[in-house]
């Protein structure tokens, strides 16, 4: 519905603040060379990705879209997804492009939002450059936070309800402290690739029907 693209003057410095977006399709998109872009306070409830970044050639070289604060927005799914249920491609944040793990976009803060309903809550690539800080996340059917590196920068974020809380940390590391509310029977806290080890520090774990 929305987003920049591009490398120039045009693509610098740009807000998108208390929007409505509602319907099909991707809700912002950015791509190249857009950066210093700050998406606040908006409510985003579409069939696909809400937010999504990507590098692209431009001239021949790679742009990667830069210095984002991404705070305080309502990111749901809703209607029926464009994407199937198992692909993990339905994302409520998307830093990462489909199929590999090229950086997507560099420095930024994502912080104070809420995002349900998606395969993942939002996923991050090989170099994760940013801080990821007090995001309330639920209902996500693969996992709430995707990261290829964990970081320390990833912390004080809040579970619920989501398949597995954090997954696929293909390289080892540590996770920031974290809440999650979650079935002890059925939901998993994170889950790691074979030959790394990762840990998450001062987890807060509430399950269901229980103080």
């Amino acid at each position: 519905v929305g987003g920049v693209a591009g490398n120039g003057p045009n693509t610098l410095n740009i807000i998108f603040a208390n929007n409505v977006f509602v319907g099909t399709g991707v809700g912002l998109h950015f791509e190249e060379g857009a950066r210093g872009v700050v998406i606040e306070g908006n409510t985003i409830s579409r069939t696909d990705t809400a937010i999504e970044c990507i590098s692209n050639l431009v001239g021949g070289a790679t742009e990667t879209p830069s210095d984002f604060v991404i705070s305080n927005n309502k990111l749901r799914q809703e209607g029926t997804p464009v994407r199937d249920t198992t692909s993990g491609s339905l994302r409520g944040i998307s830093f990462v492009v489909d199929g590999d793990n090229i950086t997507s976009v560099r420095h930024y803060t994502v912080t104070g939002n809420l995002i349900a309903g998606y395969h993942y809550g939002i996923t991050m690539a090989e170099e994760n450059q940013g801080i990821v800080t007090n995001n309330y996340i639920e209902s996500c059917t693969l996992a709430g936070i995707r990261p290829f590196n964990a970081s320390a920068n990833t912390y004080n974020n809040f579970f619920n309800d989501c398949a597995a809380a954090v997954q696929s940390v293909t390289r080892g590391g540590m996770l920031g402290k974290c809440t999650i509310r979650h079935d002890p029977a059925t939901q998993v806290l994170m889950t790691i690739s074979s030959g790394q080890s990762c840990g998450i520090h001062e987890v807060a774990l509430l399950a269901y029907g229980r103080h």
